[in-house]
């Protein structure tokens, strides 16, 4: 996203100003403030380019999507004299090496329904029984009791947390009966702890998913326009950050 300040908001920001301040001014008086402003605009655009990318970045993280921190990663910006860039950045990767411009085309464009189990199943992962039904073992984390203040599980527990009194029960070894429900209601029977590849200790469950299986599938997620609610920000903030400049330099020179 473009954006810069031309003459006729400047004017615009002025004569809005000299009301405000009630101020009768000499035209020489008028030309210093506006060729004040003209060269105060360069750091006007840079402040509105931060405000922008700043905003841009919040309303992704509260899009409630669950993508909204790895698109705000994407947003990037850039200044120069009059002109401000807010923009998509490409190249950047979350931890995974995939695009952050990923998630930013899920949260604007929503996701259609697609098949867990089957691209669970081309994985490499993935095995052939005795009676040549492919399956694959997946685990799935569960979230130890969060602390006080500490909020809720983040995305990658998918809001699976066990409670205090099952983490007593799973911490030295044990294993979460059948009927465990997660803090918020989901089933986590069968939940013990176990140890990653890189020999890190990690609780989960974990769930058998083969050709039979049912279910399994990623709901349709709708759109979230983030970008669109960018456009009147934009236009508001200039006519902000203009009236504000424009009533101080105002009153330091009348």
């Amino acid at each position: 996203m473009m954006f810069n300040i031309d003459e006729d908001n400047i004017f615009n920001a002025i004569d809005q100003a000299m009301r405000s301040a009630e101020a009768e001014m000499t035209e020489a008086q008028v030309a210093k403030i506006v060729d004040t402003i003209d060269n105060s605009v360069p750091g006007l655009i840079e402040l509105l380019t931060n405000d922008t990318k700043e905003h841009w970045k919040q309303e992704a993280i509260d899009s409630g999507t669950g993508w909204g921190a790895k698109y705000a990663r994407a947003i990037q910006s850039e200044s120069s004299g009059n002109e401000g860039r807010v923009y998509v950045d490409k190249s950047i990767k979350d931890s995974t090496g995939k695009p952050a411009s990923m998630f930013v085309n899920m949260v604007e464009n929503g996701v259609k329904s697609w098949s867990i189990k089957d691209a669970l199943l081309k994985s490499e992962k993935a095995k052939t029984g005795p009676s040549g039904i492919k399956y694959i073992i997946i685990p799935l984390p569960v979230k130890t009791p969060s602390k006080k203040g500490q909020g809720k599980a983040s995305s990658r527990f998918g809001g699976r947390e066990m409670s205090a009194k099952v983490y007593a029960m799973v911490k030295n070894g044990g294993r979460a009966p059948k009927g465990t429900l997660s803090t918020s209601g989901q089933d986590i029977s069968g939940l013990t702890r176990y140890e990653t590849p890189q020999l890190h200790s990690q609780y989960g469950i974990f769930r058998c998913i083969s050709q039979k299986s049912t279910g399994w599938q990623y709901p349709t997620v709708a759109p979230t326009p983030v970008f669109n609610s960018l456009k009147d920000y934009i236009d508001k903030r200039i006519q902000e950050i203009l009236n504000e400049f424009c009533l101080a330099i105002i009153k330091e020179y009348s």
